[in-house]
């Protein structure tokens, strides 16, 4: 679905997936339905009191002039009092619903398993190396925080703000935490548990028809700003990008990902094929299963919210998704909203059994018919992933020993996969199907789908690159003239070589050794007759494809020697 692009930062959130049950952040004055049991002055003043601890949060990070550098420094925990409060005085109002939805799911910043988890990793990444030879860790820094995520009329740094980046928080170290274990149990217990009780009161907020909510100029960051107008048409699309996420969360935390030491035995131990590394961990069978469920969710959320943008009657003017000709700025023509439907309408059929898609996996641009079915994938996934390969050993050596000299200050280890099978012929898939995800597949059709071929297939492989020569090509010229410097000498530092410029000024340059250019820092220097030297220092994979260097000439004045 197209949204408007006359609040890009709300648009983005209200629909990303990323932003998920984070992007209800829209609270602020507003219409609600139900009274509540008690008085309806008490339910008033409960709501006005959670209106303001919300609006008064979100603004107070919108203005800091640098974003919290760790979790604590966002605190929801008054919106979220005051928002229990109201959801029991109100009697559960569509408002005070909506709001508890929100300030629940963002007081995940000051749990205690949360702050306590990121304390060790922080303090683990500083004097840890994560399968590097002897290189220490750096901490890492808080995913980009603060900022109002309604800001309208202006592109906001990271579009979905604040948002984005308390549902990333538990992300943030996903690559070294202590063990990833740890990590996987702090989106279940924490993060889907939360993601979950926002779904329910969303759902019941989904039930109300008349449901509307103002979005407020302070909660847009900017107090001259006009009000923006939530409903149905967006809770739907929230609780869609809600279920998406829920599903993603639901995948990483179904297989082992644990490695031990993040040194070479424990990634050695965890590649091996009978490993635990990449089984199913608990319940992730039933974790897998879950992601088709809150798939199909989504879908059906995504037509929902079709159903309420085509219904609605009233002024589309400060609406936030509206279809194309109404309102005053852009939206979704009924035609695309007519693809939308066809695209989710795809999206069950392929979650509810075999389904034909056209794919193109070894990138030749030609499509290719294959089935797939997702139902029998995630309703009974494979007991190890690894299993799934034909049958291999493994081995852990630096980046130096794999594929030649390396001229490096630090580098990585690679993983390498030894294949049991001699020859690309007795290199056997021992399940085509890869668990059911490709019924009927056979050994032949899915090393032809992937652009597996014996020309290509070496019984040892690595995901690392092996160290390759530094070449490149480029011109020297004349800075006043724009002519090529004929004679000028090029020499770069990683080897001591050196090229020179022809009648054009042109050169190219090829390395003697070898080296991983993602560790390498390199100066290059280009020297000519009668002009000023020029050199630069610098990683390596900033220079272009092809180098311009420009000389100034020195005058003669000064060229000439005494």
């Amino acid at each position: 679905m197209k949204i408007s692009h006359h609040h890009p930062a709300l648009a983005v959130l209200v629909l990303a997936a990323a932003g998920a049950i984070a992007t209800t952040i829209t609270n602020g004055c507003s219409s609600t339905s139900g009274s509540g049991p008690g008085p309806a002055s008490d339910c008033t003043t409960e709501l006005a009191t959670a209106r303001v601890a919300m609006e008064n949060e979100i603004y107070r990070l919108d203005q800091l002039e640098s974003p919290p550098s760790e979790p604590g420094g966002i605190d929801f925990r008054a919106a979220e009092a005051a928002y229990q409060n109201a959801f029991a005085t109100c009697d559960s109002s569509s408002e005070a619903g909506f709001g508890l939805a929100l300030a629940s799911f963002f007081v995940v910043t000051q749990d205690p398993e949360v702050v306590a988890t990121w304390d060790r990793w922080s303090a683990f990444v500083d004097t840890a190396s994560f399968f590097e030879h002897d290189i220490p860790g750096s901490a890492r820094s808080l995913p980009a925080m603060g900022g109002s995520p309604f800001r309208v009329g202006e592109p906001a740094p990271d579009p979905a703000g604040l948002a984005r980046s308390i549902v990333l928080l538990p992300f943030a170290a996903l690559t070294d935490p202590p063990q990833f274990s740890e990590l996987q149990d702090l989106v279940r217990t924490e993060i889907v548990s939360r993601l979950d009780l926002g779904i329910e009161l969303l759902g019941d907020v989904a039930t109300d028809p008349g449901f509307r909510y103002t979005v407020t100029p302070k909660m847009q960051g900017d107090i001259g700003a006009d009000p923006l107008e939530l409903d149905l048409t967006e809770v739907e699309a929230i609780l869609a990008a809600s279920n998406v996420f829920g599903a993603f969360a639901d995948l990483i935390t179904a297989f082992n990902v644990d490695v031990g030491t993040y040194d070479s035995l424990g990634l050695l131990a965890a590649l091996q094929q009978d490993s635990p590394f990449l089984g199913l961990a608990d319940g992730g069978a039933a974790r897998m299963a879950d992601v088709r469920t809150r798939m199909l969710a989504a879908a059906d959320r995504i037509d929902a919210a079709i159903d309420a943008l085509e219904a609605e009657t009233d002024s589309q003017d400060d609406d936030i998704i509206v279809i194309e000709g109404e309102g005053t700025h852009g939206g979704p023509s009924e035609a695309d909203l007519a693809e939308v439907r066809d695209r989710v309408d795809e999206v069950r059929n392929a979650l509810n059994g075999p389904y034909v898609v056209n794919v193109d996996f070894d990138g030749d641009g030609i499509e290719t018919a294959v089935t797939i079915d997702l139902h029998a994938f995630l309703t009974d996934p494979p007991a190890n992933l690894k299993s799934l390969l034909p049958p291999y050993t493994a081995r852990v050596v630096g980046e130096s020993e794999w594929g030649g000299a390396s001229d490096v200050e630090r580098e990585g280890l690679c993983p390498v996969i030894v294949w049991d099978a001699a020859t690309f012929e007795n290199w056997i898939f021992p399940d085509p199907t890869m668990g059911g995800l490709f019924p009927g597949m056979t050994d032949a059709r899915l090393k032809d789908l992937f652009g597996m071929t014996a020309e290509g297939w070496t019984q040892e492989m690595s995901p690392c690159e092996p160290p390759q020569p530094v070449a490149f090509c480029g011109r020297v010229y004349d800075l006043n003239s724009g002519s090529g410097i004929a004679g000028a000498i090029v020499t770069i530092s990683l080897a001591g070589n050196e090229a020179v410029t022809d009648d054009g000024g042109y050169f190219c340059f090829e390395s003697d050794v070898a080296v991983h250019a993602e560790h390498v820092s390199y100066a290059i220097a280009a020297d000519a007759n009668g002009y000023q030297s020029w050199s630069v220092e610098q990683p390596w994979g900033q220079h272009p494809e092809f180098l311009e260097i420009g000389l100034t000439s020195i005058p003669a004045r000064y060229a000439a020697k005494p």
